[in-house]
């Protein structure tokens, strides 16, 4: 599965997780104030915003076991 993320800054790093129905755009305004001390990656989630939606159906379970 790809999906599309950007980084910004340097530091510990900070993952923005977008809420159902939007894409990382949410992050526009706060992204440049936490990478002043955050190493900041925001990420489009399946189907959103420039991450491509899922082919077949998602089997959660399975994908635990694979890490």
């Amino acid at each position: 599965m790809d999906l599309y993320y950007e980084i910004y800054g340097e530091g510990q790093p900070l993952v923005m997780l977008h809420g159902g129905g939007t894409d990382m755009r949410d992050w526009t305004l706060l992204t440049p104030l936490l990478s002043r001390h955050f190493k900041v990656v925001t990420v489009d989630a399946r189907g959103c915003g420039k991450s491509p939606a899922p082919t077949e159906p998602s089997n959660y379970i399975e994908m635990c076991f694979l890490y």
